[in-house]
């Protein structure tokens, strides 16, 4: 390497971003020119709202099933002896493991 590489490369780098910069401020005119432009991928951004909403549904179903159980256990009254057992038995075994 000579000694001038460092600096050529730095100069390189600085050119290639005022060539970006100018480019991104041919797109935005609405931003000002003296401004730094920096865009980010929105990958991570629509991966998080994708996640969200499969959550979502899943939490809907959920609260259906949930709902649909307990209004068939309040229909039917061996069901609602089964599950007030079960409820029962359950709440037993939390307050011994605490």
């Amino acid at each position: 390497m000579n000694k001038y590489a460092k600096m050529k490369e730095v100069a390189n780098r600085e050119t290639e971003f005022r060539n970006e910069q100018a480019a991104l401020h041919e797109k935005h005119k609405d931003i000002d020119q003296n401004k730094v432009i920096v865009e980010k991928s929105m990958a991570v951004k629509h991966t998080y709202s994708f996640i969200k909403s499969i959550c979502r549904t899943i939490v809907g179903v959920l609260f259906i099933l949930l709902a649909a159980i307990g209004v068939i256990t309040l229909i039917y009254p061996e069901l609602r002896t089964e599950l007030i057992s079960i409820l029962s038995t359950i709440y037993n075994e939390i307050s011994s493991m605490v």
